[in-house]
């Protein structure tokens, strides 16, 4: 599989026993759906997907790359200044170098001051989309 950004061969390696890929160039991560889908149990969208994605996630901008996994154009939603780009097919979702570290700490900071930052736009789908990668990012924290 090969990095969205610079094309290159991603590593795949485990983060406390997770699967992810990670290019070894540009330090991106991508979160495949099924793993993040396994971890989770279920999906959080609550509509049933069609075979060209979720309706809600593809309401979202489009990103400016395509899934690694299965070539689709990624979606786009900003949470707290994070662009999160996640595929509407697969589900799965593209970290660029550091965001995964800036949506823990937000993550922790919700946490510790428990409440909940709200997302950038007031649309629906990047709030379910911004839910499920927080959960998925609660999960790879092992809290």
């Amino acid at each position: 599989m090969n990095c969205p950004r610079d094309q290159r061969p991603m590593v795949l390696d485990e983060y406390k026993t997770h699967p992810r890929h990670e290019c070894k160039r540009c330090r991106g991560i991508l979160l495949e759906g099924r793993h993040i889908a396994a971890a989770l149990a279920k999906l959080r969208a609550g509509i049933p997907d069609t075979p060209q994605g979720s309706p809600r996630l593809l309401t979202l901008p489009e990103s400016s790359l395509d899934c690694p996994r299965d070539g689709n154009r990624m979606r786009v939603a900003l949470y707290s200044g994070v662009e999160i780009d996640v595929c509407p097919v697969c589900r799965s979702v593209w970290l660029d170098r550091g965001e995964y570290e800036k949506i823990a700490s937000i993550d922790k900071q919700r946490r510790t001051d428990g409440f909940k930052p709200a997302a950038a736009g007031d649309s629906e789908a990047a709030d379910e989309m911004i839910d499920f990668v927080e959960e998925a990012v609660s999960i790879l924290m092992e809290r």
